[in-house]
């Protein structure tokens, strides 16, 4: 329903941010690990997941979208609801949790918050063949930017006078295997 909010960051707290989307103050739950991202943007862009309750409805999100995939498919186990699922995300990053899962690695997903070692051995039970089976243009596993060209694009944002994290954004959007570090640049300050 509500899959991507933009705005400016009006409250942060302990893993909650509130967006100031059009003179509307949404309230949404976030992993710690994006809290210092978010901080220090000026304008906030958020894919975001509503989870509906008959008494309540909750908003929880990242400035990644591989982190929401990731997300949406850790709250698909059962015994794994939308808060713990982003006490996971919150204490391993998506890329590691995948590859924890993969591996089979219950140890290391039993260090999680919340998670036992019934529930890590569920976790792979159920997710080990959808996370072999996405697709590369769905997989947070394989959307990197090879480190020089992103690094260097990324500088060169930044040297322009965007944050980090926009200079980041604009890059991993702007980049094609095919192309050259200037048309990613040039390409990325289109958008």
């Amino acid at each position: 329903m509500i899959s991507f909010l933009k705005g400016f960051l009006m409250e942060q707290e302990s893993n909650q941010v509130v967006l100031n989307v059009n003179n509307v103050g949404f309230c949404i739950t976030v992993p710690s690990s994006d809290l210092m991202e978010i901080s220090q943007c000026d304008e906030v862009s958020l894919h975001t997941y509503l989870h509906v309750r008959e008494d309540s409805m909750e908003l929880y999100g990242s400035v990644s979208k591989d982190t929401m995939f990731v997300f949406k498919k850790l709250i698909d186990v059962s015994g794994i609801g939308p808060k713990g699922a982003m006490n996971i995300l919150s204490s391993m990053p998506s890329q590691e949790l995948i590859k924890a899962i993969i591996r089979e690695d219950t140890t290391s997903l039993s260090k999680c918050p919340g998670v036992g070692k019934k529930t890590a051995e569920r976790m792979v039970l159920e997710l080990k063949d959808k996370f072999k089976n996405v697709s590369r243009d769905e997989s947070p596993v394989s959307c990197e930017i090879p480190n020089s060209i992103k690094d260097e694009a990324i500088e060169a944002l930044m040297n322009l006078g965007y944050k980090k994290f926009d200079a980041t954004r604009r890059a991993e959007a702007a980049y094609r295997e095919e192309l050259e570090l200037e048309e990613i640049i040039r390409i990325a300050l289109k958008e």
